[in-house]
């Protein structure tokens, strides 16, 4: 007896030749085939459209794809303050005003380390999630702008000098380390709104204080730039 092409693709559902005795298996075979070849398509039809985000105004930062920095066109509205995205114009000025730094640090590798200490790594969590962390159920607050206010101005700051190299810089990791933990204690065990509000505003108000004691020096000086 002949075997036929169709034969073949029923022998793989009945593993035996029976010719023309399986045609259900047939079908279900040939439609298994029609959804495959349609995923192919929608696969296919999906890389060629644009993401939804696609036209979201941001700009990866180099050395550190998965986050996005906003860019300078893109202006928050003024009826809504956000947490602060680092933008290479805002860090320049730093990096330029410390030449000892310049000298053992290029600009590539100053940035990615402000990048990574707004992101996070392995290691630690960036400075954007903490701040979610520090004021969450706090989201309608009349006060959510004035803590919104002093996290943004207080990381753009400690990033300023952290990103530095090791040897030159004037705040450590562990600085940093200790900073947050004041912070998260401030809001530990303060379900109450008003309670945390208070204890953080003074935790942050405390932490800048001892962050502008250690730039205080000569060459160290760092403005933030407007938010």
């Amino acid at each position: 007896m002949q075997i036929t092409l169709y034969d073949k693709l029923v022998c793989h559902v009945t593993d035996k030749y029976e010719p023309r005795q399986a045609g259900f298996h047939y079908y279900l075979i040939m439609s298994y085939r029609f959804c495959i070849a349609g995923l192919v398509v929608l696969c296919t039809l999906g890389v060629a459209l644009p993401h939804p985000t696609a036209a979201r105004a941001y700009t990866t930062i180099p050395g550190y794809p998965e986050f996005r920095a906003a860019e300078p066109a893109a202006a928050q509205p003024d009826t809504a303050v956000s947490f602060y995205r680092p933008r290479p114009e805002d860090f320049r000025p730093c990096y330029e005003a410390d030449s000892a730094n310049a000298e053992v640090q290029s600009w590539e590798q100053y940035w990615r380390w402000v990048t990574i200490f707004y992101a996070g790594n392995i290691i630690a969590r960036g400075w954007l999630d903490e701040c979610a962390h520090l004021i969450e159920g706090i989201e309608e607050h009349p006060r959510r702008t004035e803590l919104i206010t002093l996290l943004n101005d207080l990381g753009q700051r400690a990033a300023g000098e952290w990103a530095k190299d090791n040897g030159v810089r004037l705040i450590s990791s562990r600085d940093v380390f200790g900073w947050r933990e004041d912070l998260r204690a401030a809001v530990r065990l303060r379900p109450a709104t008003e309670d945390r509000i208070t204890a953080l505003v003074a935790a942050l108000q405390s932490v800048s204080e001892s962050l502008t004691d250690r730039l205080d020096k000569p060459g160290s000086e760092f403005v933030p730039a407007p938010f």
